[in-house]
């Protein structure tokens, strides 16, 4: 399993940690500079190099987590079984350790029942069942065909623990805290296709303005995947992000219907179905638009959250599916 998150720079209280040796070192700079006329170097005396001022990040609001981010070390899945006769197994992906951007290992944990809290025993997360077949229930121009992936989020994703992005297990849904101005993001590794239909379940528990959730598609790196993001505000949008670059603006955007409401305590079924250059997407089992667009061919999904804003957004996610289509 693949981890992915962006951390914002924080550097308040920087001075606090900065060494009476420091301030000696400027001190000497300009006793030496005074001295020396115009900058000549004193007899006897070492060169003095004074380090160029570091530039200070500052926190922006963004669509999207940067391009510079750099990806994580994929774990490869266990692979599906190949015996015809006991149907193709669902993908299932180890619990992965994480490297941050800044070195800091992230290990994956599972998390504990609390105390007198009666929990029942949970099914391995991701282990390998009999493929479903086509749906009955469907929706409208989904022909399902068969599951290939599953997860109920017991067990065997991981969790960070990060000053804006916090994310983990907690009864069987995958809790993502992020914010201020933060994202993160998990992709699968298990899934790898091109024509598919994906639904996940959403349970916004703090939804602010500027914050958002979706999903990440054809996603084969952190520079090339398509983006459905549903904002707190009632929107939805897709763009994509091809060699680094976003191309071609927004795909599709607009307002969900009259009814919905992304921000409601309550869980929402977010959907998409992809069939070779055609994207078709849903919220709460209700068509929201469709574009077509060619630029990314196959690739994973991932779970994604933002928030754009100073406040922070927590959302639940749960029964992730994906399905091959007809």
């Amino acid at each position: 399993m693949r981890l992915q998150h962006v951390l914002s720079g924080n550097f308040d209280g920087l001075l606090a940690h900065v060494s009476p040796g420091m301030f000696l070192l400027v001190g000497l700079v300009f006793l030496l500079s005074a001295c020396g006329g115009g900058g000549e170097q004193v007899a006897g005396t070492p060169p003095v190099t004074v380090e160029p001022t570091q530039p200070t990040p500052t926190a922006t609001a963004t669509f999207l987590p940067p391009p510079t981010v750099t990806p994580f070390p994929t774990v490869t899945p266990r692979a599906a079984s190949d015996d015809a006769e006991e149907g193709a197994a669902i993908a299932e992906a180890p619990a992965p350790t994480a490297t941050g951007e800044a070195g800091a290992v992230v290990e994956a944990t599972e998390p504990s029942p609390a105390a007198g809290t009666a929990t029942p025993a949970p099914e391995p997360e991701n282990s390998p069942r009999p493929a479903s077949d086509a749906s009955d229930e469907g929706l409208p121009g989904v022909s399902q065909d068969r599951m290939i992936f599953a997860a109920d989020f017991y067990q065997g994703w991981p969790s960070v623990d990060q000053a804006t992005v916090k994310i983990r297990l907690e009864a069987g849904r995958y809790v993502f805290e992020v914010g201020p101005y933060d994202a993160g993001l998990i992709n699968t590794t298990a899934v790898n296709q091109q024509d598919m239909y994906v639904r996940v379940e959403v349970t916004p528990e703090v939804c602010p303005t500027g914050g958002g959730y979706g999903l990440l598609y054809r996603f084969t790196d952190t520079d090339n995947y398509y983006l459905l993001m549903v904002s707190c505000e009632n929107r939805y949008s897709v763009v994509a992000r091809v060699n680094g670059a976003f191309v071609g603006g927004t795909l599709i955007e607009g307002e969900l219907p009259s009814g919905l409401d992304a921000a409601s305590q309550q869980v929402h079924a977010l959907g998409l179905l992809v069939q070779a250059d055609r994207h078709t997407l849903y919220f709460d089992d209700q068509l929201l638009g469709s574009f077509e667009d060619a630029q990314l061919g196959q690739g994973d999904v991932a779970l994604y959250a933002v928030s754009q804003g100073s406040e922070v957004l927590r959302v639940a996610f749960d029964n992730l599916e994906v399905w091959t289509v007809r």
